[in-house]
């Protein structure tokens, strides 16, 4: 159906048509809720203290939310073990489905890099950090633990010390919601000798295989835009405007704008 009504544009002027869909689509990318994950890293934090607190809370904000964004800004913005408490988390709650990655290039603030999925994120830090991957075993097997306890009203004495995490102040008596990412967090500062920056570089041989990093720009020309925005067959589009990254729309919800500013023209 959409190749018939672009068949017919064609016939009648397209290139203006498609320039009026490219301003719609792009209106309605503006208009979306970015979820942005705080910037974590201060000097002499680790992830016992409030790093890790300020990941759970991104996590806990991005639970209804497809995709957040992470500012890796000049490089100095984010550690290796952070991305991976993030993406862990995300991966186990199926919430954000997506997180996008920008950065200060060129002294131009919240250039778009790329995005990827949580599962693969988390799988690419592990792969290539095994103090990381023993931590995260340690972790989840210490979780096991915790959950198999609650269930049978007993207290291991391998979670005896860590109740502080298996039940906070705040869950009521009730088993802690994040208690992978606590125990994971708490994994990770014993483990972690030097924090492992992340820059933009850094972020694309980390996650090479899985990087998602096609745009569609508002400076593209309208028969590159229209074809890079409808050719894709990736899960999300992003959408930048001369690079600075606007939000991530699903290939779906593009498909839909583009035929809604057809049919109201």
């Amino acid at each position: 159906m959409l190749l018939l009504v672009l068949d017919g544009l064609s016939t009648t002027g397209g290139s203006i048509a498609i320039g009026q869909v490219k301003v719609a689509v792009t209106a309605a990318a503006t208009a979306q809720t970015i979820t942005v994950a705080t910037r974590n890293v201060a000097a002499e934090a680790d992830l016992k203290d409030s790093g890790s607190l300020e990941i759970l809370d991104a996590l806990e904000e991005s639970r209804s939310a497809r995709v957040v964004v992470v500012g890796l800004e000049d490089g100095h913005a984010w550690w290796e073990s952070r991305l991976l408490l993030l993406s862990s988390g995300a991966a186990r709650l199926g919430r954000p489905e997506a997180i996008a990655f920008t950065a200060t290039r060129q002294a131009k603030k919240n250039q778009f890099v790329g995005w990827a999925h949580p599962n693969d994120i988390r799988r690419r830090i592990l792969d290539e950090n095994p103090d990381y991957a023993a931590a995260f075993d340690r972790a989840t097997a210490l979780a096991a633990v915790a959950w198999l306890d609650y269930g049978t009203g007993q207290t291991s004495s391998a979670v005896q010390a860590k109740q502080f995490i298996v039940h906070t102040e705040s869950s009521g008596g009730l088993m802690n919601p994040f208690l992978e990412e606590q125990f994971l967090a708490d994994a990770l500062s014993e483990a972690e000798r030097a924090p492992k920056e992340i820059t933009a570089g850094r972020l694309t041989d980390l996650l090479d295989p899985v990087l998602h990093t096609e745009s569609v720009d508002r400076t593209d020309g309208h028969a590159e835009w229209f074809r890079k925005a409808l050719r894709s067959d990736e899960q999300f589009i992003a959408v930048t405007d001369t690079g600075e990254y606007v939000t991530l729309m699903a290939r779906t919800e593009v498909v839909a704008e583009v035929l809604l500013a057809l049919t109201e023209k």
